[in-house]
């Protein structure tokens, strides 16, 4: 056999596998465009530019991220007041997060009950455990084949692209998110021990306040760059992710009866947190088979690698 002819048959050879490496990927993407619109309806463009999806099973609503790259976390200065981060680089790949928190409606419909305090349809749903939204076959998210956030996406989608403590600035407006704007901004104040006597004359007026706080309807305050509502404030959100008890400061600990207890990751503070808890980067924690009136959560899609 010539030199030339060994060529060509190496070539048509080659040629003959890529066609089918090529068609297998083309097929692949064809059943997933054919799985994914069984499961999603297409909504429209939101104001911020981000295409918006119905969920079909359940009627959430949910945006479509963008992957990217973005810096988890912020510096450890005046760690005293933030929660225990790790600064570091993170990779996201694109994935579906709902609109709102989960409200008590969607959650009657799925699990037929509505275990919240408060009850009325379009608040989001609380008294929820890990367990009860991802932790079993019978939980919600399960149920409809979808997922809790880990806390490197969760965060993603609070920053929508932004390096500043808050997806809205350094700090927050009570348009913005609904949470205690009684006490001063930690970040004014060079110590801890400064900022105690700061909180110290603020007591009365933060005591007041408590009692005014209340829930509120999803999607009422203003939406963030990519369009999600309520990231900062309302109800914490439980994340996959599970956190170490020494992970957690001080202040942490001790609340926590036993340093057995599994515990997952919770983010972005509730309606009757100071704002700096509810901050893009800051780490809460809650066991995961506890429920609790102030914790919630927000679902969402994650499409297979």
């Amino acid at each position: 056999m010539t030199r030339s002819k060994k060529i060509f048959i190496f070539i048509g050879g080659f040629a003959i596998v890529t066609c089918f490496i090529l068609i297998a990927i083309s097929w692949d993407l064809i059943l997933r465009e054919y799985e994914f619109k069984q499961k999603f309806e297409f909504i429209e463009v939101n104001e911020q530019g981000f295409k918006e999806f119905r969920h079909l099973k359940s009627g959430i609503v949910m945006v479509l991220l963008p992957g990217g790259e973005y810096t988890m976390g912020l510096p450890e200065e005046k760690e005293w007041w933030r929660g225990a981060e790790e600064v570091k680089k993170v990779k996201i790949s694109s994935f579906l997060i709902a609109k709102y928190e989960l409200s008590q409606g969607d959650w009657d419909k799925v699990m037929e009950s509505n275990p919240s305090k408060e009850k009325d349809p379009d608040l989001p749903v609380t008294n929820v455990s890990y367990m009860d939204c991802y932790g079993n076959d019978d939980s919600f998210c399960k149920k409809l084949g979808l997922q809790l956030p880990t806390e490197a996406q969760w965060e993603y989608a609070c920053r929508a692209g932004t390096p500043s403590e808050y997806s809205f600035g350094d700090w927050l407006k009570p348009t913005q998110a609904n949470c205690s704007f009684a006490y001063p901004n930690p970040a004014e104040y060079k110590s801890q021990n400064e900022y105690l006597v700061a909180v110290n004359d603020f007591s009365k007026v933060a005591s007041f306040n408590l009692h005014l706080q209340s829930l509120y309807m999803i999607g009422l305050l203003t939406a963030n760059d990519w369009g999600l509502h309520d990231m900062h404030g309302n109800v914490w959100e439980i994340c996959s992710d599970k956190i170490q008890f020494n992970e957690l400061n001080d202040k942490y600990k001790s609340i926590i009866i036993m340093d057995s207890t599994v515990l997952r990751v919770r983010r972005g503070g509730s309606y009757i947190d100071p704002v700096f808890l509810c901050s893009s980067s800051y780490r809460s924690a809650i066991a995961e088979d506890v429920r609790d009136d102030r914790t919630g959560f927000r679902p969402v899609y994650v499409f297979d690698s």
